[in-house]
């Protein structure tokens, strides 16, 4: 049997908007009093449809005494539920992915950390490139070895080739071709694997 939902006010908007752990978020019943002069009237509440502007975390918007403001549900969960966000750290999503605000799937954690888990979930930009800007595969031992912790993949054979020339260039004035030595040395990496 599963736990009934918890719900909580969202920190700044008490006593108008409540947030749930399952990462659901809903309005309270409120009096409005219109600006016309007309009469107050009851508005009720409702749990609030979240969008994706994004495609990457869910969103809500909330609406008091004209003002308009756009929250992350997932940071709305964090705040309710675990407190204030600490110094110098963000919102992580555990491995149910990022469409998952749940409590149990979020924690509070350091930029580092959140971009590692981007990297376990296939989602980071480095750890999606399969080919370097100059059609290289990004597979061992063409890797530049991460040294960032971000996921970064770097192209081995364009690294060494940029040395190279780079170093003709200052020390001997000669200019030789980038693509070509690059090529040259993509050929000589995957050829000793191949021959391994």
């Amino acid at each position: 049997m599963t736990a009934p939902e918890q719900w909580l006010p969202v920190v700044g908007w008490e006593g108008l908007y409540e947030v749930s752990d399952q990462g659901h978020v809903r309005s309270l019943d409120r009096l409005i009093t219109p600006r016309s002069g007309k009469r107050p009237y009851l508005r009720r509440g409702r749990v609030l449809r979240s969008d994706f502007p994004s495609a990457r975390y869910r969103v809500v918007q909330f609406h008091a005494e004209g003002v308009k403001i756009m929250r992350y549900v997932h940071a709305l969960v964090l705040e309710a539920f675990d407190g204030p966000c600490p110094e110098g750290e963000e919102a992580r999503h555990g491995v149910a992915g990022q469409l998952d605000d749940s409590l149990g799937n979020l924690c509070w954690g350091t930029r580092g950390e959140n971009e590692r888990d981007k990297v376990r979930d296939g989602t980071h930009n480095f750890a999606r490139r399969t080919h370097c800007p100059r059609r290289h595969r990004l597979v061992a031992p063409n890797l530049v070895a991460d040294t960032t912790g971000y996921g970064y993949r770097g192209c081995l054979s364009c690294a060494r080739a940029r040395a190279y020339v780079g170093w003709w260039r200052r020390h001997r004035g000669v200019v030789l071709d980038l693509q070509a030595e690059s090529d040259r040395r993509y050929a000589q990496i995957m050829g000793e694997e191949a021959a391994a």
